[in-house]
């Protein structure tokens, strides 16, 4: 008799399966509600027609502007963050931090015609104005959302690092995360994926960069320091998400890497026992308001 050891452990799915109903209720909705907007972000040209002749900074606030877009997320203020301080580092409050997201201020109310400022109407006396500074790690001072740039020529392990920050910084905003029972930067990961980033966070998961620790020592870690599940936990969250769209496993493998396909490829045939309509939860309105 053969035995072979199950992809994730009983525990494992049981937990991924209870943050993925989280998300559903508490940042989209409720599953149905998700689903009719659902769709996956395939790296094409199409999706992230950047300005290819860009560099650094300025080609990472392209991607980041098609991100906010492909997230639904088009009429909030996200700005690139940049600066040796705070390089890499994803805002506190972006899935990452409960207990900064809890305390985190309001969003501020729009401004009434009259208490525009007059210069508003005159862009060019903006343009030497510094960009805001991020309070206490989260929220700029007028109350736009800062997402991190991640120094890298590697244009999926940039999106997936912006979308991450984008859909944290929504999730933070718009649910409550006083009920959330689980940690933090698993709620990231998982509404991420759900966001339909999916295809970027599990390759990126796959790859190895190399850094200098100095002293001649060289270590290699995976691109995105700040992710919470790993591999095959992602690979899972992905796969769950094409069953319930029924989507067809090659229309995703064509785009991963070959660790990163065997990965999904072992995660599908799991999913596939699984009984999706237990994902079904109805929405959770929280302090900011309906999803979209």
């Amino acid at each position: 008799m053969f035995w072979s050891r199950p992809f994730l452990p009983a525990d494992d799915v049981d937990a991924l399966l209870d943050v993925c109903r989280w998300v559903f209720a508490h940042a989209y909705y409720g599953t149905d509600a998700w689903r009719r907007d659902a769709r996956v972000i395939e790296p094409t040209p199409e999706n992230f027609p950047v300005d290819t002749s860009l560099e650094h900074e300025d080609l990472a606030e392209d991607y980041l502007a098609f991100v906010v877009e492909h997230a639904g997320l088009s009429e909030w203020p996200f700005f690139l963050l940049t600066g040796p301080a705070d390089t890499n580092r994803p805002p506190r409050d972006a899935g990452g931090n409960v207990a900064a997201a809890r305390e985190r201020p309001p969003l501020p109310e729009v401004a009434e015609e009259s208490e525009l400022d007059p210069r508003d109407d005159d862009p060019s006396v903006h343009l030497d104005e510094p960009e805001p500074e991020p309070v206490d790690g989260m929220r700029s001072a007028d109350g736009r959302f800062p997402v991190p740039y991640l120094e890298t020529d590697h244009a999926p392990d940039q999106i997936a690092h912006l979308a991450w920050s984008v859909v944290g910084w929504h999730v933070a905003t718009v649910a409550d995360l006083r009920t959330v029972p689980f940690e933090g930067g698993a709620i990231a990961d998982v509404a991420t994926v759900l966001a339909g980033f999916g295809i970027f966070c599990l390759d990126s998961s796959c790859r190895r960069v190399e850094v200098d620790r100095g002293r001649n020592l060289m270590i290699t870690r995976p691109p995105l320091e700040h992710t919470a599940l790993g591999t095959d936990r992602l690979a899972f969250v992905v796969a769950t998400m094409d069953a319930l769209l029924g989507r067809a496993a090659p229309a995703t493998t064509r785009y991963l890497s070959p660790d990163a396909t065997s990965a999904y490829t072992k995660a599908r045939k799991a999913v596939a026992r699984l009984d999706l309509d237990a994902l079904r939860v109805e929405g959770v309105a929280g302090p900011a308001g309906p999803y979209r």
